[in-house]
């Protein structure tokens, strides 16, 4: 999960920043972290990007979570391609105005498609199979190398996939799920920059 034996110095506030975003029919890419929130508490709970603290953000981890935990067959809903789009899309996290690609994972790394179980069921009139998937969240991913945003620097997150073919709002709503879609969070150290240049020094002693 995150980098080991590398104590984070003292004094420096550490904060879980999140987004969740919908992800309707015709959607390549999905952005997070939007340079203005919608304010929805229960969306997300940060105020811009960049973000409003005059200091760096360490980059500690990131996860992502979808919003639908079971998918099943109905209402136009296939949960074998849901579940295959999925899997193909990357997640980037880029910064200069998106010139520069500075994370790059792919999905398979944020959600648990391995322990995934499908399973098919009969409906009641035993004329048609119904396909039913879990899909959870495997936690928080670190990054591969130490990474932070500076001061006042902004910086986008992006899941790309292959297909922007997905069910509509309309077919969602009208399995009874909810919405779909991913919530992103970003757990970060928020430093100053001897705080900084003090975890640079730890953590290149471990490498």
């Amino acid at each position: 999960m995150f980098k080991k034996n590398v104590p984070i110095p003292a004094g420096v506030e550490v904060e879980r920043y999140y987004d969740v975003q919908e992800i309707g029919n015709g959607q390549k890419t999905v952005s997070f972290f939007t340079a203005n929130p919608n304010g929805v508490e229960t969306d997300n709970n940060y105020s811009k990007n960049p973000f409003a603290d005059d200091v760096n953000h360490l980059i500690l981890g990131i996860s992502l979570d979808p919003l639908v935990k079971l998918l099943r067959t109905g209402a136009g809903i296939d949960p074998a391609y849901v579940i295959n789009n999925l899997s193909d899309g990357t997640l980037k996290l880029s910064t200069n105005n998106k010139r520069s690609t500075d994370i790059l994972h792919p999905i398979k790394d944020y959600f648990n498609f391995t322990g995934m179980q499908i399973s098919g069921q009969v409906d009641h009139g035993g004329a048609s199979n119904i396909l039913t998937a879990t899909l959870n969240s495997t936690g928080f991913r670190a990054p591969d190398n130490l990474f932070f945003l500076k001061r006042n620097e902004n910086f986008g997150l992006e899941a790309e996939f292959n297909s922007g073919v997905w069910p509509t709002a309309q077919n969602w709503t009208d399995l009874g799920v909810g919405r779909f879609g991913i919530k992103a969070e970003l757990y970060v150290a928020k430093m100053t920059d001897q705080q900084l240049n003090d975890y640079q020094k730890r953590y290149a002693a471990t490498i």
